[in-house]
């Protein structure tokens, strides 16, 4: 699991040959303008613009993915995640291979995301995004880049 800010994003780009693409797409976009939906930028990378209300930690499953890296970049509003090794969580649904996906739970640690700020998860990295910071549901909205492995 790595946490940064978008500025930083050339230190991450020899991890993986498509990370060059999918922060040049995040760093030259303007981002706030995109509506949410998919956006297929070349085979095994695709970004998926959202926009979400933050919810309790009740309300959100700990994830997983296998296939994919997952950076998630928030445009606007803040957002905590919650963040863990897989091996740590219970395993709650087995991993369903068409939506690369197993949910988990358990407890972890966490981190509140600002404007401009990303984390990036790699399969052995559970994740608990779209969790509310404070006391009141946020509005939010976020690029997801997947990042085929």
């Amino acid at each position: 699991m790595i946490i940064d800010k978008l500025c930083n994003a050339e230190s991450y780009t020899g991890c993986h040959p498509l990370l060059s693409a999918a922060f040049d797409f995040l760093c030259k976009n303007d981002l706030a303008a995109l509506p949410a939906g998919r956006i297929d930028l070349q085979p095994g990378l695709y970004v998926l613009i959202q926009e979400k209300i933050t919810k309790g930690a009740d309300e959100v499953r700990w994830e997983a993915h296998e296939q994919y890296i997952d950076i998630q970049m928030l445009i606007s509003g803040t957002e905590k995640y919650g963040y863990a090794p897989k091996t740590g969580l219970i395993c709650t649904q087995p991993y369903l291979a068409e939506k690369d996906v197993a949910f988990y739970e358990g407890s972890g640690n966490a981190a509140v995301l600002q404007e401009g700020e990303f984390m990036m998860f790699f399969p052995q990295d559970a994740h608990q995004p779209q969790l509310t910071p404070f006391d009141q549901p946020l509005s939010i909205k976020k690029a997801v880049v997947k990042v085929k492995l």
